[in-house]
Order: structure tokens, then sequence, then C-alpha cells
């Protein structure tokens, strides 16, 4: 387990971007976990890991929606799905949508908040980002698993 710990958004803006750049250069599907508590950062840095991969369109929580697709031009990996489950009242649900195909599929980035929810559904090579609220306003840390 790495833990790092960020003092501002461009620190965390600095690392979502390498850390994109990384998975990206992965062969295969890739599927990252983000938890933590609300405002701990995980939209934050689903942002700045979409727009290193070139998505355009403004990057927002898909709370209500569930997912969003993002096209990533200029990415090994062509789309990313960010997922967000804090609203979600049925766990089949999510599935009921693709991600069961999805987490499948090679050309595939899938960001999925509050992933702690479906857990068990999960591919074992899932990377786990663990968010949380550092000592002083703005600061963050992070534990990857």
């Amino acid at each position: 387990m790495n833990t790092q710990t960020f003092k501002n958004e461009t620190e965390l803006q600095s690392f979502a971007e390498k850390f994109a750049k990384e998975i990206d250069g992965m062969a295969g599907p890739q599927t990252i976990a983000l938890t933590g508590d609300l405002g701990a950062g995980k939209t934050t840095f689903t942002k700045h890991f979409l727009k290193a991969l070139g998505a355009k369109e403004e990057i927002l929580s898909p709370t209500f929606v569930l997912l969003k697709n993002h096209h990533l031009p200029s990415a090994k990996h062509t789309t990313a799905t960010h997922i967000d489950l804090y609203r979600l009242e049925d766990l089949e649900e999510i599935f009921t949508l693709g991600l069961a195909e999805d987490l499948k599929d090679t050309r595939k980035i899938i960001l999925i908040e509050w992933a702690e929810r479906i857990k068990e559904g999960l591919p074992s090579d899932t990377t786990w980002l663990e968010f949380h609220h550092g000592e002083t306003e703005g600061e963050r840390s992070l534990m990857i698993n």
C-alpha cells in the first residue's frame, strides 16, 4: 500500500495526470475504485485524470445518472466510464446498465466512486484509491492499493 499527501488541488492534479498516463499505458481493461468521505477528492481526481487523457467535455460527478462515458481521443484506451454509486439504491441496477461487459472491455478505463458498495463484483486486479481529508484546509491524503 502506498500513501500520498496533497497540500492542494494543484498537487492532486499533478498526481492524477501522471497516474492517468500510467494506467493508460497498461494493457487490457482498467478498473479504478474510488472510496472516501464526501468532499474527499474523488470527483476532483477523476476530473483531472480524464482531462489528462484528452476528455473534452466538462467532468461532473454522475450522481443522478449513475454513469457517464467520456471519449478519450489522445489515449490508448478510447473510452472512460465514470460511475458514481452514492445514490444507488439497488446494486443490481448498475449491472443492468452494462457494467459487467464494460469491466471486460479492453478499450475502457472504468472509474467508480463509492466502489466499496459493489466490491464483490469488481475484478481482482482493480486499483483501489482511498481518499481522506487532510489535517489542514484543502489537504488530502490518498492510499493506493
